[in-house]
């Protein structure tokens, strides 16, 4: 099984598999316009709740490249 992408590794013109040679597939979920879609969804109805919380000063933002430092800081954050 392997992965492709149209921009950074499409698969041959013919959409067969690099590997085995078996017509690929592609996901109704992924195509430009299902991905196009789930975007405004988001800027529409979730990315507005960060200018909420912010607000009520209930927004955290946690910086970190090491993952236990990230989870740490959450949780010295959470009092946990």
């Amino acid at each position: 099984q392997a992965i492709y992408n149209i921009r950074n590794n499409p698969p041959q013109e013919d959409g067969a598999c690099k590997l085995c040679n078996h017509q690929t597939i592609q996901r109704a979920d992924e195509t430009e316009e299902a991905i196009t879609n789930r975007l405004e969804i988001y800027n529409q109805k979730t990315a507005p709740l960060i200018g909420y919380y912010e607000k009520e000063g209930l927004l955290k933002n946690f910086l970190s490249l090491i993952a236990s430092d990230t989870i740490a800081e959450i949780k010295k954050s959470l009092k946990v």
